[in-house]
């Protein structure tokens, strides 16, 4: 069974679920991940998410999040690369949250990102801006799933 993690917070129910992938792909993925809301809530709460070290891959088939840069505030891509941190972002929800998410050990981008993760640093990236084939490839396998 992975592990579900439930949180409430400004009246927005989250549910948080993880699946470690087997071998082979075990040894460059960390974990897929799911954060879901059960409706539509209100604006939540902004939450610190502190750097792991990991190349984050995420999709979006909800609302935007919300990223907050000191007093400037900037909507996320809805499909994007995180690269690896070296400090704390802040986000939070804008409505429904619907979120996958592939955590990368790290190095782990190798076999699936032509990119140097060096020039991702610190960054978000729209999924499309660097790499459109394989948005629509991943989007149309979770389409697969989904029917």
């Amino acid at each position: 069974m992975p592990p579900q993690i439930g949180c409430q917070r400004s009246g927005l129910k989250l549910k948080y679920s993880e699946f470690h992938p087997h071998h082979p792909l075990n040894q460059f993925i960390d974990c897929f991940w799911a954060l879901e809301s059960d409706s539509a809530g209100v604006r939540s709460q902004i939450e610190r998410i502190l750097p792991d070290g990991c190349v984050e891959l995420i999709l979006n088939f909800a609302s935007p999040f919300a990223q907050h840069n000191g007093d400037t505030q900037t909507v996320q891509p809805r499909n994007f690369v995180v690269g690896q941190m070296t400090g704390p972002i802040l986000i939070a929800p804008t409505g429904s949250v619907q979120l996958i998410g592939i955590r990368f050990h790290p190095g782990g981008t190798v076999p699936f990102l032509s990119l140097p993760m060096d020039e991702l640093k610190d960054q978000v990236v729209e999924l499309a801006a660097f790499d459109g084939k394989l948005e629509n490839q991943l989007l149309a396998r979770v389409v697969s799933f989904t029917r």
